[in-house]
């Protein structure tokens, strides 16, 4: 039928196809930095003026759609503003991103830890030195790869609860000596000779 000729043709077109080609990039990239989520403008983001995003906003949806993207359809002040949802990666190989996170919570919790604590709050903005929308991004991220360092994470909201603060908790472990039933004790390192 001649209308699904021009849906084909439509949906095959260079300029919907570079709309494709820039999501394609932008998921990339939220991807290889740990993100949970990225967005996409069409007006801003791609330089289309409204006229011409709103002509082609229904190609590009479908053409996300088949290309298998979840994304929350644009409403209100911003008719071309996507976002699109990704699953939040999988360990043991993290982002840098998550990675570079991940030893900051670790030296904040070792600190903990030595003043006999069994948990330390890390805020993702103030001890992550990360943008709000940064952390907002990689927040799952975060807490599935401090879960799989064998920690208890809970979202601790404090006064604002939109922000990606999070409450990392250990407990109190002892192992005790096999042979004689003492406590053992984290040695510290020394140089021989020293």
């Amino acid at each position: 039928m001649f209308a699904e000729e021009l849906a084909q043709r439509a949906a095959a077109s260079r300029p919907v196809q570079e709309l494709v080609k820039q999501l394609h990039s932008k998921h990339f990239a939220a991807q290889q930095n740990g993100h949970s989520w990225f967005s996409m403008n069409l007006e801003k983001d791609c330089g289309l003026h409204v006229a011409e995003a709103n002509k082609m906003k229904e190609c590009f949806e479908e053409v996300a759609r088949h290309d298998g993207f979840v994304f929350d359809v644009p409403s209100g002040e911003s008719p071309f503003l996507y976002t699109f949802r990704l699953e939040p990666t999988k360990g043991p190989t993290w982002p840098g991103s998550v990675k570079a996170l991940l030893i900051t919570m670790k030296a904040k919790c070792k600190q903990a830890a030595s003043n006999g604590h069994a948990s330390c709050s890390f805020d993702l903005v103030e001890d992550g030195l990360l943008h709000e929308v940064e952390a907002s991004k990689i927040k799952d991220s975060f807490t599935r790869a401090a879960r799989a360092e064998g920690l208890n994470v809970k979202s601790w909201s404090g006064l604002v609860a939109e922000k990606p603060c999070f409450e990392i908790r250990w407990g109190a472990k002892v192992k005790r000596n096999a042979e004689d039933g003492s406590l053992d004790r984290p040695r510290k390192a020394f140089r021989a000779g020293a």
